[in-house]
């Protein structure tokens, strides 16, 4: 009798603790906002729009609140605990994708949406040390604007298509790079690759029409292999675009 209350109360012990919610967080990463709004695992309530101040950086020089964002909370029904998610769902505030972020009881940001994806939070930006090409003429505070903006975009924006993850994912596969193409693997490569570069902000060149955007181009050092990434960076609306890759 006490040997099988001792295995049910170990049983329970194991559905509610963190490891269960940890396993969640995991199954969360690369799911779209779309599909954890219709998860089974949790409870979840929707709270409509709300005015809030945004915590991702594509809002990050319009300060103060806005009602861009959609709140809802989830209640994850095994172990009880919760989280919030803050996602857009009108063009006017994010251009037609939906991107927000998700945090903790404690207003921690541990995920990050972006396209509708949802994404783990990455290693922070000043971890990447890659070596700057200082060249004569250039505006010394321009370029340090412009390296930090380009930083937080490199490893916030992971779309397959139009992002240095995206290209380092691929480019992985094709050579037959198949041990481990996780998210995290992914990164930890890419932040590899990134302190072999160099990087330059340099004069809009011919064939490229960027308005007033400082363009910058990345030699993207892969183990010897060197693709030239160029970005377009607005130091006044904080906003980077990957224009192409050559290579």
């Amino acid at each position: 009798m006490f040997s099988r209350m001792k295995c049910f109360l170990l049983f329970i012990l194991l559905i509610f603790s963190p490891h269960s919610f940890s396993d969640l967080k995991k199954w969360m990463e690369g799911k779209t906002i779309h599909e954890l709004l219709k998860t089974q695992e949790m409870i979840v309530t929707d709270y409509g729009k709300v005015f809030v101040t945004p915590k991702i950086d594509f809002f990050f020089n319009k300060r103060g609140k806005t009602n861009c964002f959609t709140k809802t909370s989830y209640k994850h029904k095994l172990s009880g605990k919760v989280f919030f998610s803050y996602h857009t769902t009108e063009d006017i505030c994010d251009g037609g994708n939906s991107i927000g972020w998700i945090e903790n009881e404690t207003q921690e940001v541990i995920y990050e949406i972006s396209d509708s994806f949802l994404y783990v939070i990455g290693p922070l930006s000043n971890e990447i040390e890659w070596i700057v090409k200082k060249e004569e003429g250039v505006n010394l505070e321009e370029q340090k604007r412009g390296l930090d903006l380009l930083k937080k975009h490199i490893l916030i924006e992971r779309s397959l298509w139009t992002s240095l993850y995206g290209y380092t994912f691929v480019s992985l596969e094709a050579n037959g790079f198949h041990k481990d193409l996780s998210q995290k693997n992914i990164i930890k490569k890419m932040l590899n690759y990134l302190e072999k570069s160099t990087i330059e902000m340099i004069e809009t060149p011919e064939g490229f029409l960027i308005g007033d955007r400082k363009l910058f181009i990345l030699k993207y050092n892969m183990e010897g292999f060197i693709p030239y990434a160029y970005f377009a960076v607005d130091l006044k609306n904080g906003e980077v675009e990957l224009i192409q890759i050559d290579d």
